[in-house]
């Protein structure tokens, strides 16, 4: 198993996105997944497998189909010599994860696939979640704040699939501010708290700037209901 045959070979692949799903996020998600990993017994290779190959079939770079079945991440690991139990493992927790599954109730099995995921999603909250939503925002040619356009937060995965958000700010509450209780680790919920404290202090402070009372208080009921 070459792993950094496999990684150039990644970084190659994903070298033009502009969606904030390239190398450097996979390289995050593998950092962050190692260190929630310290205290438990696991296999770093499949760690490793999992957080790099684990966007490069998502829908929103390569479209619907590769999703179903996951070729690229199968072709990478052939290529690079993955023991064939190994790409199973890994393609089966590859299909796991992500917020759309999660809406589903399809959720990682193994204790590498659930470190993945939660690392994967705490990098898309905090400072390098605003980053990543902004990349993603602009790549869309979204609008980053319409005052008249409040959250659809009842949307189903399919529907937060092909439909999306209407603007960056919405994304915070169908999605982001989602994700705090979607951590399946202790540690990625020590880590979720620290990164959506973060989040809803900005949005606090962009909507005061803002003069948005409204969604202030909008920000303030959502957190509420979250707790019950």
């Amino acid at each position: 198993m070459d792993l950094f045959s496999l990684k150039t070979k990644i970084a190659h692949f994903l070298s033009s996105d502009q969606t904030g799903h390239g190398m450097d996020h996979l390289e995050r998600v593998l950092d962050l997944a190692t260190q929630f990993s310290k205290n438990h017994s696991v296999d770093a290779k499949k760690i490793t497998l999992i957080a790099w190959l684990h966007d490069v079939d998502d829908y929103k770079l390569t479209g619907m189909q590769p999703m179903v079945n996951l070729p690229n991440a199968e072709r990478f690991m052939k290529e690079v010599g993955v023991p064939v139990t190994m790409q199973h493992q890994v393609v089966q927790e590859i299909l796991r994860l992500g917020f759309n599954k999660a809406l589903e109730g399809i959720r990682p099995l193994s204790r590498e696939g659930k470190l993945v995921s939660d690392a994967d999603m705490c990098d898309a909250i905090g400072a390098q979640g605003l980053r990543r939503v902004l990349t993603f925002g602009a790549f869309k040619k979204q609008p980053f704040f319409l005052k008249d356009v409040f959250p659809n937060v009842t949307m189903n995965a399919t529907t937060f699939r092909l439909q999306g958000t209407t603007h960056t700010i919405n994304h915070f509450f169908e999605k982001l501010l989602r994700l705090k209780g979607m951590m399946l680790t202790e540690e990625g919920k020590a880590e979720a708290k620290n990164r959506h404290d973060w989040m809803v202090t900005f949005l606090k402070q962009f909507f005061e700037e803002e003069k948005q009372s409204q969604w202030n208080k909008y920000l303030m009921d959502y957190e509420q209901s979250m707790l019950q």
